[in-house]
């Protein structure tokens, strides 16, 4: 969970961005605070790449995340969703579908 699209811009796509070692098919689960415009861009960049993502930022103090109780809110394909629900599960009480990317950072 990173703080604003530079920061995630920079992790995902600067020089040692993650984006180009992931393994065609993986799923980036972006958890960040970002805005719809920028989900939908990093989705691309992921699909580019052969990457699935969902843009699933959280609801929550950091003591709801110590607990495990933060709120999901996630953009993207449900079949991806679904996959990545177990992971999910463990971090937030509450995880909820919006639509189509974009939409969870809306």
């Amino acid at each position: 969970m990173l703080a604003n699209p530079e920061a995630v811009e920079a992790a995902a796509l600067g020089t040692q961005g993650f984006l180009r070692a992931l393994r065609p098919g993986s799923i980036w689960v972006n958890s960040s605070t970002v805005n719809p415009s920028f989900a939908r861009r990093m989705a691309d960049e992921a699909r580019d790449n052969g990457v699935r993502y969902l843009d699933a930022p959280v609801t929550g103090s950091k003591d709801a995340a110590e607990r495990g109780e933060l709120l999901f809110m996630v953009g993207g394909n449900a079949a991806d969703l679904e996959v990545c629900r177990p992971l999910l599960s463990a971090m937030g009480e509450r995880i909820i579908h919006i639509g189509p990317h974009g939409l969870g950072s809306g």
